[in-house]
C-alpha cells in the first residue's frame, strides 16, 4: 500500500474517530503537535543545504540568464497569483461573528516588514528565529561564493551529502504521516461544530474555484501571451504532472517530469541557442524552493479565517498581507499560516480548519497550482534564454480585460452562493450558558446593600480572617455588568472569572460565601467599615491606592475601543484619532481611573457612563458616542453578546492596566493571606485554568461536550452541575 493511500486512510479514520468519540479525542491533539514539530525539524537545514548546493552547482554563464529572465518570470507569476487570490475577500458576504479573547490580541502590531527578516546580519540568529527569507538570502550568497571557487567540487560533495542526509531524515519522519494525520484530524473533528463545518464548505469552495482558475486560465494565458507556445501545447505539456501532483498531493515528485516536458516543448519551437535550454534543469528546482503559487493559496485561508472569526481584513491590509505572505511562504504551510494569523490578530483556533482540509484537499490543490507555476517559470525562462520571448500588447490587453471580466463573474457567483448559507451566530449562547468550572460552595447572593449598612460608620472591628472564621462565610462585593468577571448566566446563577476565584478562595478557607451586589463608589466605605471582606477587581491606579489596599494584580487588561462594526476601520491608529475634531468616547466607571486618556487623545471629549450596557442601546442619547474605552477581555465578553460591535486596538501605543482585588486598609494579616494565596494559585496553575475557561473560552470541566455518536449510541448525556446558591431579596443579608 502506498504512503498516499495510508495518509488518506489515516485522514478518513481520524475524521470518523472524531465524529464517533467527540471531545474524547482531545488528548490526541498532543500527538498531532509532536508530529508537526518533527516535520518542522528538517525544514531550515534542508533549505540551507539545498539552495547552497543548487546555486553553487551553476556555471558562470548560467547566472545572468537565470537572474534576468528568472527574475522577470518570477515577478510576473507572483503578481498574477497575488492579484487574483486577493480577490477572494470580495466573494465573502458580511457575517456577524465574535469570539472569546485571544492572547494573540496582546501581541504588538508587527504587520510591518522588519529588515532583519530579510538581511541575515547574524545567520545563526536567523536560523534560530526561523527567518526563512534571511536564511534563503544567506544560502544564495554562499552558493554564489561557491561558484567562483576552484575546488568547489569537494564543497558541493559535502553539501550534497548533507542535503541527502537531511532528506533521508525527512523521509523517516514522513513514514509516520498517516498516524500524525490521524491524530490531527481526530482531535480537530472531535471539537468541530456545525458552524465550522459551514466554514469548511466556504473555504473549500473558494479554494477549488480560485485554484482551477489559476491552473486552467490565468497561468496558461500568461504563458501564451509571452511565448510562442499555444494554450493546448502548454496544457498538454503539463497534463501528466498535473494529474500526478493532484493524485499524490506532492509537488516534489513531479519535478523531473516538469523539467523533461518543458524542455521538450521548448526544443520544438527554438530555432537558435538550443543548448541554453539546459537552464530549465536549474530553474525548475530553484522555482520549487521559492514560494510557489501553490503555497500562496495560503492567502485564501488567511482571508477566510479573518472573515470566519469576525476579524476580516480591510482592503488597506491587502498590500501588507501580500508582502508578509511572500516572506512567510518560504516556510512550510504549517509554519507560515499560524504566523500570518498571529500577524493580523486572527483567532489561532481557526488553524484547525486548515489542518482538517490540508491532507485531503489543500495540499492537492497546492501541488496542482504549483505545477503550473513551475511550468510557467520554466517556459518563460527557456523562451528568454533562446530569444523566443514576444509581447503583443494588443493580445495582452484583450487577455487582461477578459480575465478581469471572468474573475468578476466568478466572484459574483461565489458571493451569491455563500450569501445563501444560513449562518447561525452562537457566540451569545456560548457565553451566557457558561457554568462554574468546579462545584460551587454553599453560597447566597444579595442583590443590594441594606441602608443600615451603608449608613453605619462601623460594622465590625475584628480582623478579617477572624470574622470570616466566626461567621462561617466570606462576604464578597461584586459589580453589575462586570463581564466576564461577574455576571448572571442564562439560569440566573452568578458566574465569571472573579466569581470562580472567590469560590476557590472560600473553598480553601473552608467556609461558605455570600456575594453582595454593590456599586464601585461604595467599595471604600463597605471595606473599611468591616461589612465586606473583599471585592471584585478594580484597576490598579494611584487613586485607588489612596482609598483602600490592593492585592497583587491577578490579571492584565489591554485597553481597547469598542465601536460599531461598520466603523471599525476608523479606530486603527491613535495618530489618526488625534486628528479627529469631534471624537466622543464613553468610559465605564470601572475604567475611569485606568489610564490618562487625555494625554493620548487631548482633543477627544470623554464621558463616564455608569454601565457599558448604555453604549449598546439604540437611542438618540447613545448615538453621540463614537467609541467605548474598555479593557479588551471585558470588551470581548460584551462583544459576544453584541456581535454588531467590534473591538479595535489602536496602534502603536499599548495601554496595559493591571486589575487587583480591593481590601480593607490596616489589615496586614488578610492582605498577606490574599497575596500568598494568589501566588500559590498562580504557581499551581489554578488561575490559568480559570483564565483559559472564562476569558479565552476554552472548554472547562462543567461545559457539556460536543455531541458525538458514541454518546448517542450509549445514551450517555453530560451531567449538569447544579447551583447550590440562592438569591436573596434586596437588603436581606445574613448577620454577623
Amino acid at each position: 500500500m502506498s504512503l498516499a493511500t495510508k495518509v488518506l486512510l489515516g485522514l478518513l479514520a481520524g475524521i470518523a474517530c472524531g465524529l464517533l468519540l467527540g471531545e474524547l479525542t482531545a488528548p490526541l491533539e498532543w500527538v498531532g503537535k509532536i508530529f508537526l514539530m518533527l516535520l518542522q525539524m528538517t525544514v531550515l537545514p534542508y533549505i540551507l543545504t539545498s539552495v547552497m548546493f543548487g546555486v553553487g552547482s551553476l556555471k558562470r554563464h548560467e547566472i545572468l540568464p537565470i537572474a534576468k529572465y528568472g527574475g522577470l518570470a518570477l515577478l510576473l507569476m507572483w503578481a498574477t497569483t497575488i492579484v487574483l487570490l486577493l480577490q477572494a475577500g470580495f466573494a465573502l458576504p458580511t457575517r456577524v461573528s465574535a469570539s472569546f479573547f485571544s492572547l494573540s490580541w496582546l501581541e504588538p502590531d508587527t504587520t510591518t516588514l522588519a529588515l532583519d527578516s530579510f538581511i541575515p546580519a547574524n545567520p545563526f540568529q536567523s536560523l534560530t528565529q526561523q527567518s526563512v527569507p534571511a536564511v534563503v538570502l544567506f544560502s544564495v550568497a554562499m552558493g554564489i561564493a561557491i561558484i567562483g571557487m576552484d575546488n568547489k567540487k569537494r564543497i558541493l560533495e559535502g553539501l550534497e551529502l548533507a542535503r541527502d542526509l537531511i532528506s533521508s531524515l525527512s523521509v523517516l519522519v514522513v513514514r509516520f504521516t498517516p498516524y500524525g494525520v490521524f491524530a490531527i484530524t481526530a482531535a480537530a473533528a472531535g471539537s468541530l461544530n456545525l458552524e465550522e463545518l459551514k466554514g469548511i464548505y466556504v473555504f473549500v469552495t473558494l479554494l477549488s474555484v480560485m485554484s482551477l482558475f489559476l491552473v486552467f486560465w490565468a497561468f496558461p494565458h500568461l504563458i501564451k501571451n509571452l511565448t510562442p507556445f499555444r494554450y493546448t501545447e502548454v496544457m498538454a505539456c503539463s497534463r501528466d504532472a498535473l494529474v500526478t501532483a493532484f493524485a499524490t498531493g506532492n509537488l516534489f515528485v513531479v519535478l523531473p517530469m516538469i523539467s523533461y516536458r518543458t524542455q521538450q516543448l521548448a526544443r520544438q519551437h527554438a530555432t537558435a541557442r538550443k543548448r541554453r535550454l539546459s537552464i530549465i534543469d536549474v530553474i525548475v528546482p530553484i522555482s520549487y524552493s521559492l514560494p510557489t503559487a501553490g503555497k500562496m493559496l495560503g492567502y485564501i485561508f488567511v482571508i477566510f479565517a479573518g472573515w470566519f472569526s469576525g476579524k476580516d481584513l480591510a482592503l488597506a491590509d491587502y498590500p501588507t498581507l501580500a508582502l508578509l505572505g511572500i516572506s512567510s511562504f518560504f516556510s512550510p504551510m504549517i509554519l507560515s499560516i499560524p504566523e500570518l494569523l498571529q500577524q493580523f490578530h486572527i483567532n489561532p483556533d481557526t488553524f484547525k480548519l486548515y489542518l482538517l482540509t490540508d491532507q485531503i484537499l489543500f495540499n492537492r490543490f497546492a501541488a496542482l497550482v504549483g505545477v503550473m507555476f513551475i511550468v510557467g517559470m520554466a517556459l518563460i525562462v527557456g523562451a528568454g534564454a533562446t530569444r523566443m520571448l514576444r509581447v503583443s500588447w494588443r493580445r495582452v490587453s484583450y487577455a487582461f480585460l477578459f480575465t478581469a471580466a471572468l474573475m468578476a463573474a466568478l466572484i459574483g457567483l461565489l458571493y451569491a452562493t455563500f450569501s445563501s448559507i444560513d449562518y447561525q451566530y452562537n457566540g451569545y449562547q456560548l457565553f451566557i450558558e457558561r457554568k462554574l468550572m468546579a462545584p460551587p460552595v454553599p453560597h447566597q447572593v444579595v442583590r443590594s446593600v441594606p441602608d443600615t449598612v451603608l449608613n453605619a460608620p462601623r460594622i465590625s472591628t475584628q480582623p478579617v480572617l477572624k470574622r470570616i472564621r466566626e461567621r462561617g462565610f466570606l462576604r464578597v462585593g461584586y459589580y453589575r455588568d462586570w463581564l466576564p468577571y461577574a455576571f448572571h448566566n442564562v439560569n440566573g446563577d452568578l458566574v465569571g472569572y472573579d466569581i470562580e476565584i472567590f469560590q476557590q478562595m472560600a473553598r480553601d478557607l473552608g467556609v461558605e460565601i455570600e456575594f453582595v451586589n454593590i456599586y464601585r463608589n461604595e467599595v471604600e466605605h463597605l471595606l473599611n467599615n468591616g461589612y465586606l471582606d473583599i471585592a471584585s477587581g478594580v484597576a490598579s491606579s494611584p487613586n485607588h491606592l489612596k482609598r483602600f489596599t490592593l492585592s497583587p494584580a491577578y490579571t492584565l487588561e489591554l485597553m481597547s475601543l469598542m465601536v460599531p462594526y461598520e466603523r471599525r476601520r476608523e479606530f486603527r491608529s491613535w495618530g489618526e484619532l488625534r486628528e479627529k475634531e469631534s471624537l466622543v468616547i464613553g468610559i465605564p466607571d470601572g475604567f475611569t481611573d485606568a489610564v490618562d486618556l487625555e494625554k493620548i487623545l487631548p482633543t477627544a471629549t470623554l464621558w463616564e457612563i455608569s454601565t457599558p450596557r448604555m453604549f449598546f442601546r439604540d437611542s438618540e442619547e447613545m448615538a453621540k458616542y463614537d467609541a467605548l474605552l474598555f479593557g479588551v477581555t471585558a470588551a470581548a465578553g460584551w462583544g459576544m453578546i453584541n456581535p454588531d460591535y467590534s473591538i479595535s486596538l489602536p496602534q502603536p501605543e499599548r495601554l496595559f492596566v493591571p486589575l487587583a482585588f480591593p481590601l480593607a486598609r490596616n489589615d496586614m494579616a488578610f492582605e498577606l493571606y490574599v497575596r500568598s494565596w494568589l501566588e500559590l494559585r498562580t504557581v499551581d496553575g489554578t488561575l490559568d485554568r480559570f483564565f483559559n475557561y472564562w476569558i479565552k473560552g476554552e472548554t472547562g470541566a462543567t461545559r457539556p461536550p460536543r455531541w458525538s455518536l458514541w454518546q448517542s449510541l450509549l445514551g450517555d448525556t453530560p451531567s449538569q452541575q447544579p447551583e447550590s446558591g440562592r438569591m436573596l431579596p434586596p437588603g436581606n443579608s445574613r448577620g454577623e
